[in-house]
């Protein structure tokens, strides 16, 4: 039983000192990783690599950062030029079918004044050429007047006749 308990113990201090001497992730030289070789995490410098690798990495992201920024304000300052400009093509078109509207306007009414001024003359030229006839033929305006009264009591004389008329088939129903 001694020589038991003897190995035992001997087994146990033998599997606690290789534990501790052969660690899974490999101690400084990583031979059991995929490449092998050293390993980084153990060396002092690699901290100061680590350090001018990000310094570097740093610098390149601000620079990319700024040419982004730089190429964003190009593109901005590119769509407010285009923007501007389509708004003053834009003005520009809206005067310029104003200004067609108002002269379409002004010739219209100037048409329409030539128009009434055609009709003015040619009413007052109707109006001479009737006050000619009349200072011409001197009598014989009259009758014209007295065949237009005539014609007036005539269609009254009518229209009277069709009311008699009508209120009698009323009055036979």
């Amino acid at each position: 039983m001694s020589i038991k308990v003897i190995f035992v113990s001997l087994a146990t201090a033998f599997l606690a000192v290789g534990c501790v001497a052969f660690p899974e992730d490999g101690g400084y030289y990583n031979n059991g990783g995929y490449y092998g070789g050293y390993d980084d995490r153990y060396d002092r410098r690699y901290d100061r690599n680590n350090q001018y690798e990000r310094q570097r990495w740093e610098r390149e992201r601000a620079q990319r950062l700024q040419q982004q920024r730089l190429e964003n304000e190009r593109r901005q300052r590119d769509l407010n030029r285009q923007r501007a400009e389509r708004q003053n093509d834009a003005r520009r078109d809206q005067e310029r079918r104003l200004q067609e509207i108002r002269r379409n306007q002004a010739n219209h009414s100037q048409n329409q004044r030539q128009q009434l001024e055609r009709r003015k003359q040619e009413l007052q030229k109707r109006q001479d050429q009737n006050r000619n006839r009349i200072h011409n033929n001197g009598d014989r305006a009259q009758p014209h007047e007295n065949r237009d009264q005539k014609r007036f009591e005539q269609n009254k004389d009518r229209k009277n006749d069709n009311r008699r008329k009508d209120n009698r088939d009323h009055k036979k129903d």
